[in-house]
């Protein structure tokens, strides 16, 4: 019966999106001053019925393979684009996988290029799963994306992951000319876990006196350890990204998450200064455990006298740049995104 109305639920969120809103009529969430978008609801309903592994018995296999039926589910595409490439980087502990992808209609001469960290809690996620968004963002934006696949715990504990992140900016920066990129046109970005390594890497490669990234896209990023915001309280249960899969990702990300919990490598909150930190888009969703954490850190950078847009999609939830070819507003997330990078490297 279950697998029945999984079928069912999967076949009504590829109808227009007013059947959803028809079968959730008088039953929508409302919450915080926001209505949670049917398809989302919908979505939710069925990852619930998908979801019945206890976290007691999850393994990270199970859970990664997980996301990437999700994302193929739900993703969409492949949107075309120009070009995609495969190939290695040196790393800290190994050549590092990426892909590299050239826009549609792409200018001659070298192009700005966004250095993009998937998320996934620092356990999950790939090149694979975050290969939609990626094509999307490189086309909206007319620039090079190069997508990297940094070391995942708990294979890799803290901090390889970020270890990863900081030698492919500095690559990417210093190689710029054999990608065709323009290293005085480089931004970082990525979602959730991705968005942390993002503000991570602006931060660390600041205080190192380097030149670093001109501009950072920052999707739902987890950004504070502390985790008491009043969405944290709110969304916790039942809106796709729960408080007990968190404390999962944690559990694997950090040999001891109170020794670590200070650390700015994963909780850039804690940077005393944000000063000299590049201009931001910050992009969160309604219905999501990190939404207020990712405005707080806005906030922040603002009152560093940083440059930084605020985007929340009231009724979203956590992820939806990966549900884009299911919900309208994960694809406009990922076209505004390539519009902000456009404002941004011209």
């Amino acid at each position: 019966m279950a697998k029945l109305a999984v079928v069912a639920g999967l076949m009504t969120l590829k109808m227009p999106g007013w059947v959803s809103a028809l079968f959730y009529a008088g039953r929508r969430i409302k919450l915080d001053g926001n209505t949670l978008d049917a398809k989302a609801q919908l979505i939710c309903d069925i990852v619930a019925m998908v979801r019945t592994i206890p976290m007691s018995e999850m393994t990270p296999e199970i859970s990664r393979g997980q996301l990437a039926t999700f994302a193929k589910l739900l993703g969409g595409g492949p949107t075309p684009v120009a070009k995609v490439e495969d190939r290695t980087i040196p790393g800290p502990s190994g050549d590092i996988p990426v892909r590299l992808y050239r826009p549609d209609n792409a200018a001659d001469g070298p192009l700005p290029i966004l250095i993009f960290y998937h998320g996934g809690g620092w356990i999950q996620g790939d090149i694979e799963v975050h290969d939609e968004p990626c094509r999307r963002v490189a086309n909206a934006s007319g620039g090079l994306v190069i997508s990297i696949d940094y070391r995942l715990a708990p294979e890799h504990k803290f901090p390889a992951g970020v270890d990863d992140c900081l030698a492919a900016f500095r690559w990417v920066r210093d190689h710029a000319d054999e990608i065709g990129a323009d290293p005085a046109r480089i931004a970082v970005g990525g979602d959730s876990a991705g968005g942390n390594l993002s503000a991570v890497v602006c931060q660390q490669i600041a205080a190192a006196g380097e030149a670093g990234p001109m501009f950072q896209l920052l999707i739902y990023p987890a950004t504070d350890s502390r985790m008491q915001t009043k969405s944290f309280d709110m969304f916790g249960e039942g809106f796709f990204l729960t408080r007990e899969r968190i404390d999962w990702y944690l559990e694997l990300y950090l040999d001891d998450f109170e020794a670590n919990k200070l650390d700015p490598r994963f909780s850039p909150v804690f940077t005393d200064d944000l000063s000299n930190q590049p201009p931001a888009l910050v992009i969160t969703a309604g219905f999501d455990p990190l939404r207020d954490e990712g405005r707080a850190y806005h906030e922040s950078l603002l009152a560093a006298g940083v440059k930084s847009d605020y985007l929340q999609y009231d009724g979203m939830i956590h992820a939806f740049i990966n549900m884009a070819g299911t919900l309208p507003q994960g694809a406009d997330a990922l076209q505004r995104s390539g519009a902000a990078l456009k404002a941004a490297w011209a």
